[in-house]
């Protein structure tokens, strides 16, 4: 019997010219050229940036989420929500809060009002995480199927 020996997996050189940059807002790629020196792609980067990571002007943030963050936010909790039970809709009233991204208030209404299932909604929709946004408050309304 002849043996044959293993091929080894190659992996696609990069472009030594671009690197892909991605965005999970934007989904885009494309890129900037690379610079062989690590210290002044970090200078690039930073720029005038202070030592504290956290933003120090609310001006540096968006307004409010994009439409895409909020409905990959919410629709990611549809199977959660879907197995609260009851039918029809559930309404939500959503309110976020801007400086923690975290959902500060939940009320449901629609086919689900008053029943076990609107507490199990509210209790899913909470969970939720935004991107911080400068914007104090955002209140969103967002329905969703009950099976």
């Amino acid at each position: 019997a002849r043996r044959y020996p293993t091929p080894t997996p190659v992996a696609a050189e990069p472009d030594p010219q671009r690197a892909p940059a991605h965005s999970w807002q934007t989904g885009g790629g494309g890129g900037a050229p690379l610079d062989d020196d690590l210290d002044s792609l970090l200078d690039r980067a930073l720029g005038d940036a202070s030592p504290d990571p956290r933003p120090t002007a609310r001006r540096t943030l968006p307004d409010t989420p994009t439409r895409r963050q909020v409905a990959t936010t919410l629709r990611a909790l549809e199977g959660d929500v879907r197995r609260c039970g009851g039918d029809g809709v559930a309404d939500t009233r959503i309110v976020v809060a801007g400086d923690t991204g975290r959902v500060v208030g939940v009320s449901v209404g629609g086919d689900a009002a008053g029943t076990s299932a609107a507490s199990c909604v509210a209790d899913h929709v909470r969970s939720a995480r935004f991107p911080r946004f400068s914007r104090e408050r955002f209140t969103i309304r967002f329905p969703y199927a009950l099976d």
